[in-house]
């Protein structure tokens, strides 16, 4: 979705009015329809006032080209594995990423996908480790709201922790509220 529908989404979601957003209702209808060009620092005002980081706010916008990539490069490689010029692209772009609790949650779902997946068919991307896992958990765990690469990274890692983890992840992440 664009930037007008991902704040008439959060806005509709969080039960709010045109009104509650902004002290003037007809600047926010205005942002809302496209009618006015955001500034950032409105964009900023209105998602403090969601309660949203704008790096989960990004979330819900369009992927940008080089996520477009990523995923086109992914479906090659996951319909053949043995094709060594995809190979190659995509073992350069996950070897440009580190594992960390604090890495940007597309990049970590990349990540953990590619792991998950390839680990079984080239030697070059070792098994999601224990470490890696109990970070994911933590992180999870942590979470108040599940976004879409949340649900990306428990989708591909919940069969690997144990049923007590398991039963704790689905709570949290179950149901899904805003499908």
């Amino acid at each position: 979705m664009n930037v007008e529908e991902a704040l008439y989404f959060f806005r509709k979601n969080k039960n709010l009015k045109q009104k509650d957003i902004l002290t003037h209702t007809s600047v926010y209808s205005k942002i809302e329809t496209g009618k006015k060009i955001l500034r950032f620092s409105e964009l900023t005002d209105i998602l403090e006032r969601f309660s949203i980081p704008l790096d989960e706010f990004s979330e819900y916008l369009e992927d940008s080209m080089e996520q477009k990539k990523y995923r086109k490069l992914f479906k090659q490689c996951g319909n053949d594995p043995t094709d060594n010029l995809s190979k190659r692209e995509l073992l350069n772009y996950y070897n440009q990423l580190t594992f960390s609790k604090e890495m940007h949650l597309r990049e970590m779902a990349n990540f953990i996908g590619i792991k998950i997946l390839f680990s079984n068919f080239w030697k070059e991307v070792s098994p999601v480790s224990q470490e890696e896992l109990n970070q994911i958990y933590e992180l999870l765990m942590e979470k108040e709201y599940f976004f879409q690469y949340d649900y990306a990274v428990l989708s591909n890692t919940i069969f690997l922790f144990n049923n007590k983890q398991i039963k704790h992840l689905a709570k949290k992440a179950l149901p899904v509220k805003d499908i």
